[in-house]
C-alpha cells in the first residue's frame, strides 16, 4: 500500500516513519515547492520513502494522510480534490481550541469540511486524538493488547474505515471504531480538550487504560 503524507509536522513525520518501517511505501509531501523539509525528512527516515510536493504526494498515495495546519485542511483538500478522488484520506488535523471549530462553518468539523471540499475522497477522521508522544512510544512494539494507546476513527465508507483500522493496528495502536464521519465533531472537541489540558499543565494523556471497557 502506497501512502502519501501531506504535511511535515510531528504527526506526518512520526506516522510516516512508522509505516515506512512496516514496509509501506511513503512519500512525504511538503507545501514548499522545493520540498525542502520533506527531503530532509525522507533522508532521515531512509528506506521506502522519498520527498515531493503536495500534489505529487497526493497522486502517489493509495491512502493520503492529511496532516497540514488545521486551518488549511479544507483548502488543501479542495486544491487536490481530483487527485484525492476514490482514495482513503485520513484526516488527523485539529483546531487548537473548541472555539476555533467555527472556522469550518457551516460544517461542524474539519473532517466534514474536508469531505465537502473533496467529495470524491473517502474521508476518515483518525489519529487526531492521539498525542505525538504516544506515537513515539509505540515504535518499540512494547505494548500489550490491553496497554496499546487507542486510535479513534470515524468515517462513512466501510472499506476506508477498515484501512484506517489496519494502519493503526499494524504500528502498535488499539483501533476503536467511533462511528460515521458525523462523529468527527466529537473527536475534534475531545482532542481540543486534551490540548487544553496539556497546555494548562495537566499530565493526563489518553491511553487504553483511560478508555477501559472499549
Amino acid at each position: 500500500m502506497r501512502i502519501g503524507i501531506l504535511g511535515t509536522g510531528p504527526m506526518g513525520r512520526l506516522l510516516g516513519a512508522h509505516w515506512a518501517a512496516n514496509r509501506r511505501d511513503v512519500v512525504f509531501g511538503s507545501s514548499d515547492e522545493k520540498a525542502g523539509r520533506a527531503v530532509e525528512l525522507a533522508r532521515k527516515v531512509g528506506r521506502r520513502t522519498r520527498a515531493a510536493g503536495y500534489a505529487e504526494a497526493a497522486a502517489f498515495g493509495e491512502v493520503v494522510l492529511l496532516a497540514v495546519a488545521w486551518e488549511r485542511a479544507a483548502i488543501v483538500a479542495a486544491e487536490l480534490a481530483p487527485a484525492l478522488a476514490g482514495k482513503v484520506v485520513l484526516d488527523c488535523t485539529n483546531p487548537p481550541t473548541i472555539d476555533d471549530l467555527a472556522v469550518f462553518a457551516p460544517h461542524p468539523s474539519a473532517a466534514e469540511a474536508v469531505a465537502a471540499a473533496a467529495p470524491g475522497a473517502h474521508v476518515v477522521k483518525a489519529f487526531n486524538a492521539t498525542a505525538a508522544e504516544a506515537i513515539r512510544l509505540s515504535k518499540g512494539d512494547s505494548f500489550t493488547i490491553l496497554d496499546r494507546p487507542p486510535v479513534f476513527y470515524c468515517g462513512d465508507d466501510r472499506s476506508a474505515n477498515q484501512v484506517a483500522h489496519g494502519l493503526a493496528d499494524e504500528i502498535g495502536f488499539q483501533p476503536i471504531d467511533a462511528g460515521p464521519l458525523h462523529n468527527a465533531r466529537y473527536l475534534e472537541v475531545m482532542a481540543s480538550f486534551e490540548i487544553y489540558l496539556k497546555e494548562s499543565g495537566s499530565k493526563f494523556q489518553l491511553s487504553a487504560k483511560n478508555v477501559k471497557g472499549w
